[in-house]
């Protein structure tokens, strides 16, 4: 499934995923391959998010991403589906 398209300007992207990666990349710039929990939004890439686990996840880990203003947040789970503890969903 594809869930971007190529758009002018310096938007991120997701290009690839698998294997415990995820590769970044905005056009006409490098691309990055991350092995590391991250948030990626239209023009911000915050690489040094602290939630390291679904089971770890917590309130104040969302903090960044809602400070964002997103209108729809896609969680990566690893290769098996999982979902967030209960009253993390309900944010």
């Amino acid at each position: 499934m594809r869930f971007t398209m190529d758009m002018p300007g310096e938007i991120n992207a997701v290009r690839s995923y698998g294997g415990g990666t995820v590769t970044i990349g905005a056009n006409g710039s490098v691309e990055r391959t991350l092995r590391a929990p991250c948030i990626v939004a239209r023009h911000t890439l915050i690489t040094d998010w602290p939630a390291t686990s679904l089971a770890q996840l917590q309130a104040m880990h969302l903090e960044a991403v809602f400070a964002l203003e997103p209108q729809i947040v896609i969680a990566g789970t690893t290769e098996r589906e999982r979902l967030a503890p209960a009253d993390i969903r309900r944010r």
